[in-house]
């Protein structure tokens, strides 16, 4: 079995995941949204989590969200996250897309109140 480096993300991606981040690195924000049922899929997946189809189209995702809940990061406890440790505490937020999806996001000016509206960054770890 072969031991996993501490310095690489804690979980690996799928196909659906590795397009998502491609994007991201572009500095295109998509998300994938149902051929059949029009569900928006968050986070990327291989099929529909409201119907089971296969037929999941990439689209550009919205750029606000409103916010559900606010926490803060004060340490972590997996290597790879070490590196994030000059940057404490951070603040993470559940951002609910207006097409549906919630996602977990950083807030890189600290707290906000639940209930705000936010503008949506995506960038690469």
């Amino acid at each position: 079995m072969t031991k996993r480096r501490p310095d690489l993300p804690p979980n690996a991606h799928g196909w659906a995941g590795f397009r998502f981040s491609a994007a991201i690195a572009e500095g295109a924000f998509r998300l994938q949204q149902c051929a059949e049922c029009g569900a928006v899929a968050y986070p990327p997946r291989e099929v529909c989590g409201a119907c089971l189809s296969d037929q999941l189209v990439w689209r550009a995702a919205p750029e606000r969200g409103r916010i559900l809940a606010v926490t803060q990061a004060l340490a972590s406890l997996h290597p790879f996250y070490q590196a994030f440790q000059r940057e404490r505490p951070v603040t993470f937020a559940s951002v609910a897309l207006a097409d549906g999806p919630t996602l977990i996001a950083a807030l890189p000016l600290g707290p906000a109140d639940v209930g705000s509206s936010v503008r949506l960054y995506a960038r690469l770890d």
